[in-house]
């Protein structure tokens, strides 16, 4: 009976609609662990901009929305809307599409990702070996992992060591990667992480937009990219493929140089960014036309000849497209209208 009752709701996305109104404990609970100045900021104000755009407390403080008017509030494109496009699009629950399956991902978007892999659980110990021993350096993925989780940088260095970790990664049915090689550019950022793109595609009866996009970079010797683990993330203009912001971090702090490398994020220019809008697009319409989705959130590696698609996000969080930049809930409005949507 619940696994019924959970296919049936998974595949209603109003249940994620639901916006709960935050507590004043909270409230201040999150003003403080931020360091906002109680002169910015009022929970009668996140109230009134509740009502405005029914967004989550995190997102009142991720878009800095206590400084901003009322016309600026309403750019934003809040969870709770996002889901209600997403009923209107007829996107399924990610759970119950390809994009929710990193197995099922890879296989299906072979022809986009630009690297070699292979499944743990079909595959036999010598080919496992095999496997690593032609890469050198290789990454681990846990299959329900999300935000950087679950995932591993792993260099062979013996037999024995790559067999204990066949046996691991086989019972959680991992899979194992070919580490891209990134452009030299994009890599002088931060060697040690694959740095990627969030590029942001709606696509509708095969017609592909641009929402939004970012440039992240991990910090440190992380393997991942993902804000939650440390990393930086900067605004983009989606047409040409500027950064036209600082960077920021987790916590929302600007960051204007890397950490690491020195390297400044504001007015660089994302190499092959051409071939990086041409790859998601032909994502975006395969993806609609094999009943996978209409708005996705696409991580992209920029390479030394072009651009891999890393994986696709169904369920995309929105502040990497959104924080430090405009809001894009007129563009997606736009969007809906021009295609008969709304």
């Amino acid at each position: 009976m619940i696994n019924k009752l959970y296919h049936y709701f998974s595949e209603k996305a109003f249940i994620y609609r639901f916006t709960v109104i935050a507590s004043v404990f909270r409230f201040n609970k999150q003003m403080q662990s931020r360091r906002i100045d109680k002169q910015h900021i009022s929970y009668r104000h996140y109230l009134h901009t509740f009502c405005l755009v029914r967004c989550t407390l995190s997102e009142y403080m991720d878009y800095e929305l206590f400084l901003k008017t009322d016309e600026e509030i309403r750019t934003y494109l809040t969870m709770y809307n996002k889901h209600r496009i997403l009923s209107l699009l007829g996107d399924r629950h990610a759970a119950l599409t390809i994009t929710g399956c990193k197995h099922g991902f890879n296989k299906k978007y072979a022809s986009f990702l630009g690297r070699e892999w292979i499944a743990v659980s079909f595959c036999t110990q010598e080919e496992f070996l095999q496997f690593i021993k032609k890469h050198k350096q290789v990454i681990f993925k846990r299959p329900d992992a999300f935000q950087g989780n679950g995932i591993e940088r792993f260099v062979y260095t013996d037999d024995n060591t790559a067999l204990n970790k066949y046996e691991l990664l086989k019972k959680e049915n991992a899979l194992v990667e070919e580490v891209l090689v990134q452009h030299e550019k994009i890599a002088a950022f931060n060697p040690q992480t694959v740095n990627t793109l969030r590029v942001s595609t709606l696509c509708i009866n095969g017609h592909v937009h641009l929402i939004g996009a970012c440039f992240k970079t991990g910090n440190g010797n992380s393997s991942v990219d993902n804000l939650v683990k440390g990393g930086v993330g900067c605004g983009m203009d989606a047409d040409t493929g500027c950064i036209i912001t600082d960077g920021f971090d987790h916590d929302l702090n600007t960051v204007i140089n890397h950490p690491v490398s020195g390297c400044t994020f504001k007015n660089f220019r994302i190499p092959n960014w051409q071939a990086v809008k041409e790859t998601v697009q032909k994502a975006a319409v395969f993806c609609e036309q094999n009943g996978d989705g209409h708005f996705i959130g696409w991580d992209v590696a920029v390479t030394p000849d072009g651009a891999a698609i890393i994986e696709g996000n169904w369920n995309q969080g929105l502040t990497l497209i959104q924080n430090r930049q405009s809001g894009k809930a007129a563009v997606i409005e736009s969007v809906l209208k021009e295609e008969g949507i709304l």
